[in-house]
């Protein structure tokens, strides 16, 4: 028996989406963070800067991939 099992494709569905209302639950509580901090006066927010990455490395990762697999299929 190992210690690492193959998943299968109800693993990989329960593990996807878990990590999808992870993500959410993470962008909706920096969001908020943020509106707090700039209603407080805040302009250096911890929590704008780390919103606007994650969100920019979603976006640049999803059209990488999604190109790298478009190119894969024409060939």
């Amino acid at each position: 028996m190992s210690f690492f099992r193959q998943e299968d494709e109800m693993d990989k569905f329960i593990a996807l989406k878990s990590l999808k209302i992870a993500y959410w639950f993470t962008v909706s509580f920096l969001l908020v963070w943020t509106i707090i901090d700039l209603a407080r006066g805040n302009r250096h927010s911890v929590a704008l800067v780390l919103f606007c990455i994650q969100n920019t490395l979603l976006i640049f990762f999803d059209r990488y991939y999604r190109r790298k697999l478009s190119e894969g299929n024409e060939e």
